[in-house]
């Protein structure tokens, strides 16, 4: 067993990681020698920082200033801000803002699910991607969140989304959300909570289906919510259709679930070309590893890892 998977299996044990559990499992997936990384999101809590060896930039949807004052409204430390190298712009690529094949990896917390196209983001951060790079991501669960009663996105949905642009996806986002939502009969937020009576108090979500069209009729949406809804086993079984039909050249390269929100998965850009049979490989690995870790889910097409053929 090597160093790295001797600090993993005691984390992979445990039934709820905190963050700081999270940060050290993610920490044995940075690549040897990395010396480049970009967070994506950090907002007032970064997943990553600077030491003498890595150069962190991060990107977020508003200034290091406007963050700042986020913080102290909501009683946050605003020291713990990072400086801000890059503020969003749709109209701007990742690769145009740090360079093609320019970093070692990529982080992001809690910011995939609100992507506007999952495909084009994935593209995008795997052109950033050195060979050898990874992509270090933690995402909701929908069975720990208030999406736990929204279907898992699709390999459709992220293909037409990307193809088409994502309007229509953003529309449907919005609906479903008002649709299956849900929150414990208490108000309390959804997470960590093992509670499964009584799921919906929906009683207003027509008004709010009624409200999200009407927004998007009059182009006045502030619509900011999940776009994209995941298990662990969604998530794996869509990131390893999108590589086995050509799609996104990143392999999943690990998937464990946390117990506490959400789950990890780690991608990597390859040295070559993904192919079938690899991406195959991957999938009968993610069904493993969430099979050793007891992940119960109906979002799983396959109950027990498939048979890998060679092409």
């Amino acid at each position: 067993m090597s160093q790295r998977e001797a600090r993993r299996r005691p984390l992979i044990e445990k039934e709820i990681l905190k963050r700081i559990d999270k940060l050290a499992y993610l920490k044995t997936w940075f690549p040897p020698g990395a010396t480049e990384a970009l967070e994506i999101g950090p907002s007032v809590a970064p997943m990553l920082r600077s030491t003498d060896s890595l150069r962190v930039r991060y990107m977020e949807s508003e200034s290091t200033e406007d963050i700042r004052k986020r913080a102290e409204r909501t009683g946050k430390d605003p020291d713990r801000v990072p400086e801000i190298s890059f503020v969003y712009d749709p109209a701007v690529t990742l690769p145009e803002l740090v360079g093609e094949e320019s970093l070692d990896m990529v982080a992001s917390s809690h910011m995939i699910e609100h992507s506007y196209d999952l495909l084009g983001h994935l593209k995008e951060v795997r052109d950033c991607l050195k060979p050898g790079g990874r992509y270090l991501l933690i995402v909701p669960d929908k069975q720990l969140c208030s999406d736990i009663c929204r279907p898992p996105s699709t390999l459709g949905e992220a293909m037409a989304t990307h193809m088409l642009g994502p309007k229509a996806a953003l529309l449907a986002s919005e609906i479903d959300s008002a649709r299956y939502r849900v929150f414990r009969p208490n108000g309390l937020g959804w997470w960590n909570s093992d509670f499964t009576n009584e799921l919906s108090p929906k009683q207003n979500w027509k008004a709010q289906v009624q409200q999200a069209v009407e927004g998007f009729e009059n182009d006045s949406s502030n619509w900011s919510g999940h776009n994209w809804v995941f298990s662990a086993d969604s998530f794996a079984d869509l990131m390893c259709d999108l590589a086995e039909i050509g799609e996104l050249d990143l392999g999943l390269v690990d998937i464990l679930p946390t117990g506490h929100m959400d789950f990890i998965a780690v991608l990597e850009r390859k040295h070559n070309p993904i192919k079938p049979i690899q991406a195959r490989q991957f999938r009968e690995a993610a069904v493993q590893r969430l099979a050793e870790v007891n992940y119960a889910s109906g979002d799983r097409r396959y109950t027990k890892a498939p048979n890998v053929q060679s092409d």
